[in-house]
């Protein structure tokens, strides 16, 4: 038996025994990459021969190279000997993977992408196999011949000619390394000598143990460990390490606050993703623990950050916890937590309340970001609320509105400004009848609430979209007008009333559909965007309780800026193609664009040639100019058989005929008008006697 306290020195001759080779392993352990980001490597060391390079490490722990950027590949930097051969266990995937072999000691994998480096091929495979090398190499290259590789091991395998006795071992490395202490039940210590070496350890006051290298003992107390490796008969120097277990502190009961600055800690953990602890060292007894996030800058402001699904947990061994307060931020509120018991939210910020020694808090609507954090021992102060305004904010008024606001905690008084005036104790409700902004904050005994605040604008009512409008002005709909068309893709709705048609901008009206009509009373700014008229910032824009209506579309021969944004039919037109276009299609008779904004379905929009059809749409304007028609609706047209008196062809003879024919005889012909229907009484002349004609047979059916 070997003595760990008597190393021998040995002077050694290399006895020549013939040729002998050996077999270098290759793993991913042997890298230097942790993630899936690529790493370089170098001084990997296996029996002689050094290793360098550039790898990733794959999600099953497996090495990963590729051959984008050129960069990628392991080569020996030191040789070997002679190279025999190199199996490749491939872990999946069937890109080829290329072997190279040299005579020119290699620098880098990157001298494996240019002809005048990468040495000579001698094998390529997809698979697990080993390559045979033909001819004299000293070095040895492994690439990815297009794309990415995942192998699981490389066994370099050389002929080193005489067989030397084993003259020198390193000592054994000890992970985790010497000095280290530890809180927990156990500790894990890996012993590690080179490769095909056996370990001789003792632990503690223990008998010796010996194991192939790596050998793991695990501790639960105090220990000192001394070890050697031992290659061949030939032993290294004597090593050995100390690992101290500190037992868990006992701390005195107390109660108060403790406060978690994201700034004061920013140089321990900022901008390291992952799990982390903070301990509290002036009020010991508190930990903060995050599961998966870091302490990073938020706009120039340090905030913890709660990643997704991952949790803060804080656990007190000095008295439960009451209250936990979190002041966040706006671009990750603290009301990503969702739904928690015994929390509120606060704009930004939360507050929880409760009876616990541990609390646990998961991020399940999104990141979370808070710039500090009150913890709460004992008996909690009482809080704060900060104010409410009513009504919401952005609320659009016409002449005056009252305003109200009040606060939940008991025996604050709350403060407001107008705009940028004076501070005012509030006593009750007051009345604005301007556009302006009311802020407010609530103050109890030394404490004072955030502020809040709401803006108000003074609009103008009207009855009718056709009604006088300006730009950029409010505006308070007390009209009554139904949807004409709803583009679910890009959320904008178009309406009409008895006076003219709009659209209203963007995804802030609810899902509706054709026909459904409007509650009176939203709101909405007026703008013009490229000729377009359009109601912008609506807010309140409801479906009424009324049944809908039928919409029909506005019959059309031709459209013009006059037409934007009315709901209308071209009957039986022909329409042609657009070669570079496959959305686009022609009026064959006056070349309006009839384009499929909306995406339909080709099926839907399958014109024939030599076929009539009868296009419904919503008349737009595109680019300021161009005037087109966005496609809702296309049937094949039937040729109809207009009633005498239909002058205006919409398949009906009411008082729009009447004040129609009364305008032509009048000399102003309408812009859609059919003369084949105005001959009412029969002769050939158009004049009153036609127009009272028109008027008997609205009023009584013949």
């Amino acid at each position: 038996m070997k003595k760990l306290f008597s190393l021998l020195t040995l002077a050694l001759l290399t006895l020549s025994v013939g040729a002998t080779t050996v077999t270098d392993v290759i793993t991913a352990a042997d890298l230097a990459a942790t993630g899936t980001a690529y790493t370089d490597f170098s001084g990997v060391q296996k029996n002689t021969a050094v290793y360098a390079g550039q790898s990733a490490l794959n999600n099953n722990a497996n090495i990963q190279l590729r051959s984008k950027n050129s960069n990628s590949g392991i080569v020996s930097t030191t040789s070997g000997g002679k190279l025999v051969s190199v199996k490749i266990t491939v872990a999946s995937g069937s890109n080829t993977i290329d072997v190279y072999g040299s005579n020119t000691a290699y620098t880098a994998a990157s001298d494996l992408y240019a002809s005048g480096t990468q040495g000579t091929k001698v094998g390529s495979t997809s698979e697990t196999a080993t390559i045979t090398v033909d001819g004299d190499y000293e070095y040895v290259g492994i690439r990815s011949n297009n794309g990415a590789v995942y192998i699981s091991s490389i066994e370099v395998t050389w002929e080193t000619g005489d067989a030397p006795i084993q003259d020198d071992v390193a000592a054994p490395t000890f992970d985790p390394e010497d000095g280290t202490t530890f809180t927990t039940d156990s500790l894990d210590v890996t012993i590690t000598g080179p490769a095909g070496s056996t370990i001789h350890y003792i632990v503690g006051d223990n008998d010796e143990e010996e194991g192939e290298t790596p050998v793991t003992v695990t501790l639960t107390e105090t220990t000192t460990i001394m070890a050697y490796a031992e290659i061949d008969g030939v032993e290294s120097d004597l090593v050995e390490a100390t690992y101290t277990k500190e037992e868990t502190p006992v701390y005195e009961p107390w109660e108060g606050t403790e406060h978690y600055v994201a700034a004061d800690d920013k140089g321990d953990f900022g901008g390291t993703a992952g799990a982390f602890n903070v301990y509290k060292a002036e009020r010991p007894g508190i930990n903060l623990a995050i599961s998966n996030g870091t302490i990073a800058a938020d706009q120039g402001v340090y905030a913890y950050r709660i990643y997704k699904n991952q949790t803060i947990t804080f656990t007190s061994q000095v008295g439960n916890i009451t209250m936990i307060q979190f002041i966040g931020v706006a671009s990750n509120p603290v009301s990503n937590f969702g739904e928690v018991e015994g929390m509120t939210y606060d704009g930004n910020n939360g507050t929880w309340i409760g009876d616990a020694a541990t609390v646990t808090f998961t991020a399940t609507a999104a990141q979370v970001r808070a710039t500090e954090i009150i913890v709460t021992v004992g008996e909690r102060p009482v809080v704060l609320n900060a104010p409410v305004i009513t009504p919401d904010n952005n609320t659009v008024f016409a002449g005056s509105q009252q305003v109200t606001i009040t606060c939940a905690t008991e025996g604050a008084q709350v403060y407001y400004m107008i705009d940028e005036g004076e501070a005012t104790l509030y006593e009750g409700p007051f009345t604005i009848d301007a556009s302006c902004k009311v802020s407010a904050y609530s103050v109890l005994g030394e404490q004072t609430s955030t502020t809040v605040s709401a803006n108000y604008i003074l609009g103008t009512e009207i009855n009718n979209i056709a009604d006088e409008k300006t730009v950029d002005n409010f505006y308070i709909y007390n009209g009554e007008a139904v949807v004409t068309y709803q583009d679910k893709n890009n959320g904008n709705t178009w309406i009409r009333d008895n006076s003219g048609s709009i659209v209203i901008y963007g995804y802030y009206v609810p899902t509706m559909e054709q026909g459904d009509v409007i509650e009176a009373g939203w709101t909405a700014k007026y703008a013009i965007y490229k000729n377009v008229p359009e109601f912008t910032n609506p807010n309140g824009v409801t479906k009424s309780e009324d049944d809908p209506v039928t919409v029909e579309p506005l019959v059309r021969e031709t459209l013009t800026e006059a037409n934007v944004n009315e709901y209308v039919v071209l009957k039986g037109i022909s329409v042609l193609a657009d070669t570079a276009n496959t959305k686009k299609f022609y009026n064959a008779a006056d070349s309006l664009i009839l384009y499929n904004q909306f995406n339909l379905a080709d099926s839907l929009v399958n014109f024939e040639e030599g076929k009539l059809y009868d296009v419904e749409g919503i008349s737009y304007i595109f680019n300021e100019t161009t005037v087109e028609l966005y496609i809702t609706k296309v049937t094949e047209h039937v040729a109809a058989e207009w009633q005498v008196g239909d002058v205006n062809h919409d398949g009906f003879v009411n008082v729009g005929d009447v004040t129609a024919l009364i305008q032509f005889v009048l000399g102003n012909t309408p812009e859609v008008f059919f003369v084949e229907q105005a001959q009412i009484n029969g002769d050939t002349d158009y004049n009153v006697a036609d127009v009272t004609a028109l008027i008997q047979i609205v009023l009584n059916g013949n």
